[in-house]
């Protein structure tokens, strides 16, 4: 009986230690996907001209053109 007790124990402790592990490794990918989200978004925002893009175009193109017509 104690024999049986103790493999049973074993595989329970077994089984926690698999859970715990794969559990980590979980944690540890979402980690990681996180970290890349942050770093995608740092990029976009820091890009030069990536949030003034649409409002600079038309300003450079008037004054470009402005040169342009005084050549």
């Amino acid at each position: 009986m104690n024999g049986a007790l103790f493999l049973f124990a074993k595989e329970v402790r077994t089984q926690l230690l698999d859970i715990e592990e794969k559990t980590h490794a979980n944690v540890k990918t979402m980690d990681i996907n996180e970290e890349m989200r942050i770093k995608k978004r740092q990029c976009h925002y820091t890009s030069p001209l990536s949030r003034y893009h649409l409002l600079l175009s038309p300003i450079i193109i008037v004054i470009l053109s402005y040169l342009i017509s005084y050549i």
